[in-house]
């Protein structure tokens, strides 16, 4: 079962946000590190180009039906 937990590195310590419940003893640990210092704290977005499919697209039917069942579905 895979589980995440926030942590931070402060100098040459692991210092947890979210501490995990129970010890990790002879688990498999996987740390990812996020340079949050590049973009100064501000997250990244994708851009997507979409004028490719302009006035390509057509909808037929009620779309904000379709939008609200999208939505309730949640």
């Amino acid at each position: 079962m895979l589980h995440s937990y926030v942590a931070e590195i402060d100098g040459s310590e692991l210092v947890w946000v979210d501490a995990p419940p129970v010890p990790l003893k002879h688990q498999r640990v996987l740390i990812v590190v996020e340079d949050v210092l590049q973009n100064e704290g501000k997250p990244t977005a994708t851009q997507f180009d979409f004028s490719e499919l302009a006035g390509r697209l057509q909808w037929r039917g009620d779309a904000v039906a379709a939008q609200r069942a999208s939505r309730d579905a949640w």
